[in-house]
Order: structure tokens, then sequence, then C-alpha cells
């Protein structure tokens, strides 16, 4: 009987012993399996980081590279400004200062190239048409310069080329070259003006190398009585 029960302890410990062995290789096996889980994890987790540095690098040399562009792009605009300073000038002048209703009154265009070979130019003149009536336009250097116009009720459109036959330099020294001719409407103060530009055209000077500059440019007042 004792050597029964011995036999059945037994039984129930190797029983135990087998079952206790088994759940440590479970617990073995499902820390195997966190340890893994972890590790791949982290591995992903550091790619990302890098990827996310790489990515903000990129960005970093994107914002400098656009920053560096700008810059050029700023210093060349610089630089082509400077080559389109103002050379010499167009200005308008007349004789009167003031005229009286329904009188005519020649507003002379004065040019300046600036001891400049000059092969053409373009002027704008704004006048206000509620004071004034444009009449028509002479040119004192009709037998070197071609020219067309054209009035848009308040702007003035002029452009001017030298004639082919023309082979001498064309510089302008402070030279009566055009002549507007207008006839007063209205009593008031008024101006006319050569500008810069205006959605008709622009104000400048083309020299023999086809080179564009822009010149000063002013106008006068005047007094309608």
């Amino acid at each position: 009987m004792e050597e029964f029960n011995n036999q059945e302890n037994t039984s129930k410990a190797t029983v135990l012993y087998k079952i206790v062995k088994t759940n440590y290789a479970f617990l073995a096996l499902i820390i195997l399996v966190l340890v893994s889980i972890s590790v791949f994890l982290y591995y992903r987790w550091s790619n990302n980081q890098d990827e996310a540095i790489t990515v903000s690098e990129q960005e970093v040399f994107l914002d400098t590279a656009s920053e560096s562009k700008e810059s050029n792009a700023d210093e060349k605009f610089a630089q082509e400004a400077e080559s389109y300073e103002a050379l010499g000038s167009i200005y308008t002048y007349s004789d009167k200062e003031s005229v009286s209703v329904n009188e005519n009154i020649e507003t002379f265009i004065v040019l300046n190239s600036n001891n400049t070979d000059i092969t053409g130019f373009d002027v704008v003149v704004n006048y206000d048409p509620n004071v004034l009536k444009f009449l028509d336009i002479g040119n004192f250097l009709a037998k070197r310069l071609d020219i067309i116009y054209q009035d848009n009720s308040g702007v003035i459109t002029i452009s001017a080329v030298k004639k082919l036959s023309d082979k001498d330099q064309l510089v302008f020294n402070d030279e009566d070259v055009l002549v507007l001719r207008f006839q007063a409407l209205k009593p008031g103060e008024t101006s006319v003006s050569v500008v810069r530009s205006s959605e008709f055209g622009i104000t400048q000077f083309v020299d023999s190398q086809n080179k564009v500059f822009t010149p000063n440019v002013a106008g006068l007042s005047l007094k309608v009585e």
C-alpha cells in the first residue's frame, strides 16, 4: 500500500513537472515573440526618424537653394536696373505761361541723348483733353527722322526712327525736335508733360547698338484764362 502511494506521488510529481515545463516553454515563447516585436518596432521607429531627418535636410536644402535663387534673381534685377538707369532727358516747354480760351499754343519737345548716338525714340505725353484740344505735331528733323503718332484723348504717343539713308550719328544736345500744337478750350490750370509710361506706351531712347535707355522726363504748366 505504501509502495502504491509512493508511485502515485511520483506520478503526480512527474505530471506537475511536465505541466510546469510546458508552461515555462510557452512563457519563453511569449517572451521571445514580445522581444521580436519590440526589436521590429524599434528598427521601424529608427528608420522613420532617419527618413524624417533626411526629409528635413532636403527641405532645408531646397529652402536654401530657393533663397539663393531669389537672391541671385534680385541681384540680377539690380544689375539690369543699373544698366537701364536714366540716360539724357526728354521734356516739354513753351514760350507762353498762359493763353486765352480758343487761342492756339505750341509746346516743344526737347531731347538730350547724353552724347549717345540714337537710332530712335518713343515719347509719351499727357495732357488734359477737357482744357486743351490736340491739333497736330511738327517734326524739326523731318529730313533725318520718320515719325508716327497717335492721340488717345489725353495721351499722345510718338515713335521716331532714324532714316535708313542717314549714315551720320544722331546725337541730341537739348534740341527742339518736335512741336505739339494745342487749342485752349476753357479756363483752368493744366499741364503738358512727358511721362515715363502709360497704358499706351513708354518713353525711351534706342541707341545704335539697339540698347534701350530710359531718359529723365519733365513737363510744363499752363494757365488758360
